[in-house]
């Protein structure tokens, strides 16, 4: 199972360590909140199980934790992809285990938080990974 609740405590603690200067910081540990949430709602309605359900809101959590990386640059013109930006964070150190301990939904998590600001998905995303994006 998904400990969302260590996840929310983690990812603001994150976003706190970061000590970011930018009144937007608040807003988007706003709006990811929200998502889990809605994430979680949507999850339900589908009748997923309840470990999907929580990897969902687990998403919902991580979909946009690369706009804090993004928020610490200070020349906001540069050119920037918050999803890979993101995966490349969860990457780092194996950071990912900081919210969720098993490793077995990793590579949708990465897809997810990858692909989440795209027009299109890449076509490297299987099936199983569509059915939860």
């Amino acid at each position: 199972m998904i400990d969302i609740q260590k996840a929310k405590q983690e990812l603001k603690k994150h976003v706190e360590g970061q000590k970011i200067d930018n009144p937007r910081v608040a807003n988007k540990l706003d709006h990811i909140l929200r998502v889990s949430e809605i994430s979680k709602k949507l999850a339900m309605e589908l009748n997923l199980a309840e470990e999907k359900i929580q990897l969902a809101q687990l998403i919902g959590l991580l979909h946009d934790i690369g706009r804090f990386e993004q928020y610490k640059i200070s020349d906001i013109t540069k050119k920037f992809n918050h999803g890979e930006a993101g995966v490349e964070l969860l990457k780092k150190d194996n950071y990912i285990r900081k919210y969720i301990e098993e490793n077995k939904y990793d590579e949708i998590i990465y897809t997810a938080v990858y692909e989440h600001n795209r027009y299109k998905l890449t076509p490297r995303t299987n099936r199983r990974e569509r059915v939860v994006l």
